[in-house]
């Protein structure tokens, strides 16, 4: 049976992010894993613990939150509060993972094995002990034929 850690890890591992899963607490611990680069280049897409329901021998529905992040500079203002919109976090950490890493995320998955039923995200600023800015997102999809005859 396919997992979605397994779809996901995959997904991310193909576009070049860094996947981490597991509690909140133990991402949280990423800046002093292997695969922290401390880039602001990187995206990091840390899942934290699903919740799967078997709906048919066919079919698991999946509800969780992961979080798309990048290295962020604690001091950079938000928006334009000591500084410009062109300075701030929202413009150059949030708002393009919403737009270029987001959107085309779940657009990759219409037309496949994965029913998107609902996402939504809230931005993250100075998240975690790393400090990164992005998104946090929380979903529910079903995925289709992923019984194997096991």
């Amino acid at each position: 049976m396919t997992d979605i850690v397994r779809i996901f890890q995959d997904y991310a591992t193909n576009k070049g992010w860094v996947y981490d899963y597991g509690s909140q607490y133990a991402i949280n611990l990423i800046e002093q894993g292997y695969t922290w680069t401390g880039l602001e280049s990187t995206i990091y897409f840390l899942h934290e613990f699903r919740r799967g329901s078997r709906i048919d021998n066919n079919t698991m529905k999946y509800d969780g939150t992961f979080y798309l992040l990048v290295h962020s500079d604690m001091n950079q203002n938000f928006f334009s509060e000591v500084g410009t919109v062109a300075e701030g976090k929202y413009e150059n950490n949030i708002e393009p993972l919403v737009t270029d890493v987001y959107n085309p995320f779940w657009n990759d998955f219409y037309c496949s094995q994965m029913e998107v039923l609902s996402t939504n995200f809230i931005d993250v600023t100075n998240f975690l002990d790393a400090n990164t800015d992005g998104i946090k997102i929380d979903y529910s999809v079903q995925y289709i034929n992923s019984y194997d005859g096991r």
